[in-house]
């Protein structure tokens, strides 16, 4: 199903995809898009060259400095009609400082060549809860957002949409200020 999602969204937003991605005896239309998560099990040094040949890159890691070097990762190899979620905490403005960014100095016109959103990872699950809480998506424009949501929901069951990649990243900063205040959130 993701895998469908993603591909319609390709379509209708007439990206193309890689060439030489397709497996023998199957049409471009047929392949499945290709989603690479960066995270602590990837070998960036060695799997560099792979981004490059990637619809959708997921940088999912948890120290900043790690996340700012795979992200300029990403960046070296972005190629248009990519979608790039990070989905690694961060800070108010991280989105635009270590994607978008780079990505315009480099040439591409982020929304149209290149799809970038912000997906934080949600604040730890209240104790006795028992289900996982919603990921936040916020992405540079709703083309952006169905790619991005096609992508992050490989690592999160439940997406929900909001305006901008920094309003995404604005709920991490609203969730920790309630948590220091000692609001919980409703239990339903």
């Amino acid at each position: 199903m993701v895998e469908s999602l993603l591909r319609e969204s390709m379509d209708e937003a007439q990206i193309p995809r890689g060439r030489g991605l397709t497996p023998p005896g199957r049409s471009p239309e047929e392949r499945m898009p290709q989603i690479v998560t960066v995270d602590s099990r990837f070998d960036l040094s060695a799997e560099e060259p792979s981004l490059s040949e990637a619809d959708a890159i997921v940088v999912e890691l948890v120290e900043l400095s790690e996340t700012r070097r795979a992200c300029a990762a990403v960046c070296r190899r972005a190629r248009r009609g990519q979608t790039i979620v990070l989905a690694s905490p961060g800070y108010l403005g991280a989105t635009h400082d270590l994607l978008i960014r780079p990505l315009t100095e480099a040439g591409f016109e982020v929304g149209t060549d290149i799809c970038v959103a912000c997906s934080p990872p949600p604040a730890a699950p209240v104790a006795g809860e028992g289900k996982a809480p919603q990921r936040v998506l916020g992405a540079t424009g709703p083309t952006c957002a169905g790619r991005a949501r096609a992508a992050i929901e490989t690592v999160a069951p439940a997406v929900q949409i909001v305006s901008t990649p920094e309003a995404a990243e604005l709920t991490v900063v609203l969730a920790e200020a309630l948590r220091a205040l000692g609001v919980q959130p409703d239990q339903e």
